[in-house]
């Protein structure tokens, strides 16, 4: 019995395409889908648009993860000068990113503390003027020279309004600038005050020893008796 005539095309010795490839071999769309950007698949552009499309991506992921990173920021304080507590979440727990909100520092005015550097210059002034009527006394000046001097001494009017005007709202600027509160300005009247009559009772010292000590010098001497 003869053999069956094989009709069958000899195999090809190229090695197999797989399908996915050869639909891009020619000119079709190996997902079955179009681009959105019209773009041919598996084309140079289409394969540069994704490689884009990927760099944006990683872009937005490590601006996420550095924001994620980044303490929140603190609450701003509220109007006026309460400082309140931390607020309750309904449960009664407090929530774990709750700030207290500091009190907002009082602002300091020129016009209230006009009265307290006011005293100041007043303080200086005397303080300038005596320095001239002690150095007259030591001298062993006429007291009508003396008085001249210390009238002479007193400073200008005209220069002690413009410190009056100027000193407490430069004294405001930079207690402001300083960031201290007003809210110390009680405790700062206070200390100035302690310290006007600590210094005029150490002037007013150092006077009377004087006077003291010219009184026993101006004493006739005893005579020793035989």
């Amino acid at each position: 019995m003869a053999n069956p005539v094989n009709t069958s095309a000899p195999a090809s010795s190229a090695p197999p395409v797989h399908a996915q490839k050869s639909v891009l071999l020619f000119g079709g769309n190996a997902s079955g889908k179009k681009r959105a950007d019209g773009l041919k698949p598996g084309s140079p552009a289409a394969i540069e648009a994704d490689k884009a499309k990927d760099r944006e991506r990683k872009r937005r992921d490590r601006e996420a993860r550095a924001a994620a990173a980044e303490p929140p920021p603190l609450a701003s304080a509220p109007a006026g000068n309460a400082m309140p507590g931390a607020s309750q979440a309904p449960g009664g727990d407090f929530p774990p990113d709750n700030v207290v909100a500091f009190a907002a520092v009082a602002a300091w005015e020129a016009d209230k503390l006009k009265p307290l550097t006011d005293q100041l210059i007043g303080l200086v002034e005397d303080l300038d003027v005596s320095s001239f009527s002690k150095t007259a006394r030591a001298g062993a000046l006429p007291e009508k020279v003396i008085k001249k001097i210390e009238c002479d001494s007193e400073w200008p009017r005209a220069g002690k309004l413009m410190l009056e005007r100027s000193t407490p709202k430069l004294a405001a600027k930079w207690m402001n600038k300083t960031g201290l509160s007003a809210e110390f300005q009680d405790e700062m009247e206070f200390m100035g005050g302690c310290s006007a009559i600590l210094i005029s009772r150490q002037k007013l010292m150092k006077e009377l020893r004087a006077m003291i000590e010219d009184f026993k010098a101006a004493q006739p001497t005893a005579e020793k008796k035989p």
